[in-house]
């Protein structure tokens, strides 16, 4: 009986192996780092003002940059 989750291959070109993946290695390594970094004098004032967290905003710029 088939189901949606079935997949056809081409045995002659083509074939399924089995990955392990532990993620327990990549989930301890989302431990923040602390980094120093400099932007322009008029932005801090800016973004501080806008209640801007800074450590969000470069994580999501950092993710968005990397296709990560």
């Amino acid at each position: 009986m088939k189901s949606e989750y079935d997949i056809e291959i081409n045995k002659e070109t083509q074939f399924v192996t089995l990955v392990s993946v532990n993620l327990l290695d990549y989930l301890q390594d989302s431990v923040p780092v602390k980094k120093t970094i400099k932007i322009p004098r008029w932005l801090n004032v800016r973004a501080t003002k806008a209640g801007i967290n800074f450590s969000k905003t470069m994580t999501e710029a950092l993710v968005e940059k990397l296709q990560v």
